[in-house]
């Protein structure tokens, strides 16, 4: 499929008469990157909201869809940025059966959200550089960006900052923000001078996920001031990541005897689980599990320190919480097995882990 990089194609208050009445549909029309402006007064504040950034996460696709054909911007107090970042992505079928978002991101192509941040005008890194660009001239007072989760999950949000106006944009779609310092390139990096944060909202094919994408973009557009009602948010600081440092081979399933590395069958359940000492997340052969290493905000971290060998089972050593986890090994093998914090009790200053503020 051939991309034009520097196009950015651009709609203005689109109605339901507008659009197609299916989601699918209403992509194939769409043919690149895509800002959608719903502009009520020019004296009102201006809102973005990302999605699409990954190709194979459409709950904030489909949010919009819904309202715009509910008619869910009409008598908004808020001018309101939509840019969908990956339509190419989202298009692509493979083989006929897999349907639309089925793909992160092209065959042989990059991940979008890897990209921001870069001052590279090639191609993807041209786009990224665009659509922040797109955002800085509405000088937003807040941005949401939407994805999904790779596997099955409950919701979370995902910040640079514990402040107290990211979580109350965090709190409009769920009650658990993780708070990272890793750099990947991702467009919540970036500094926009207002609150910007990245919602999980769930697994793509989760019916819940779009659920929690229509109702928390419906109240990060009629609220006027971005506030979440009060409620408790738990606060998970420092991610880190498990990564592969080679291109090894994996699978799913309950053993590594025909492959290198093997994560168990049902990986996706420890998503957001409590995962006490012993805990088996996959297989591994002696070999490869030094190949293994763990990436965050430039701390140093030893793989044996939270997972061990035993009888070529990979088991936790200690208590951590796992989420991001995904039966889907291109993304296991391109991106990492899996993200997850440490779990202990509340300490104080730069040492805090974990804790939760009432909001």
């Amino acid at each position: 499929m051939t991309i034009n990089y520097s196009q950015l194609d651009y709609f203005q208050n689109l109605t339901a008469n507008d659009i197609p009445d299916d989601a699918n549909d209403w992509l194939a029309s769409l043919s690149s990157a895509t800002v959608i402006d719903f502009i009520q007064e020019d004296k009102y504040p201006w809102r973005v909201v990302v999605t699409l950034l990954h190709g194979n996460e459409p709950s904030g696709f489909f949010a919009l869809h819904q309202l715009i054909k509910q008619d869910g911007f009409k008598q908004l107090k808020v001018n309101v940025r939509f840019i969908l970042g990956s339509i190419e992505a989202a298009k692509y079928m493979e083989q006929e059966h897999q349907g639309p978002f089925s793909h992160r991101y092209l065959p042989g192509g990059m991940d979008l959200n890897r990209c921001f941040g870069s001052s590279s005008l090639s191609q993807y890194f041209l786009r990224a550089q665009m659509l922040a660009s797109s955002i800085r001239q509405v000088k937003p007072e807040a941005i949401i960006d939407l994805h999904n989760t790779s596997g099955s999950s409950p919701a979370f949000t995902v910040s640079c900052h514990p402040k107290r106006d990211y979580l109350k944009l965090a709190g409009l779609f769920s009650d658990v923000m993780i708070v990272s310092h890793i750099r990947l390139g991702a467009l919540m990096e970036q500094q926009f001078n207002c609150p910007v944060i990245t919602v999980e909202c769930g697994g793509a094919k989760q019916e819940r996920s779009h659920e929690i994408a229509m109702k928390g973009l419906s109240l990060f557009l009629s609220q006027q001031e971005c506030n979440a009602q009060t409620q408790n948010i738990e606060i998970i600081y420092q991610p880190m990541r498990l990564k592969l440092s080679t291109d090894q081979n994996i699978v799913i399933g309950d053993t590594a005897e025909d492959s290198t590395i093997a994560l168990r069958q049902d990986i996706e359940a420890l998503n957001h689980h409590e995962n006490a000492n012993g805990c088996i997340i996959g297989w591994a052969t002696e070999e490869s599990f030094k190949h293994l290493f763990i990436e965050n905000s430039g701390q140093t971290s030893h793989v044996p320190d939270y997972f061990v060998l035993q009888d070529n089972k990979i088991v936790c050593h200690r208590d951590v919480r796992i989420f991001m986890a995904t039966q889907k090994t291109d993304i296991v093998k391109n991106d990492c097995l899996f993200y997850f914090a440490d779990i202990k009790p509340p300490q104080p200053q730069s040492s805090l882990r974990h804790s939760s503020v009432e909001i």
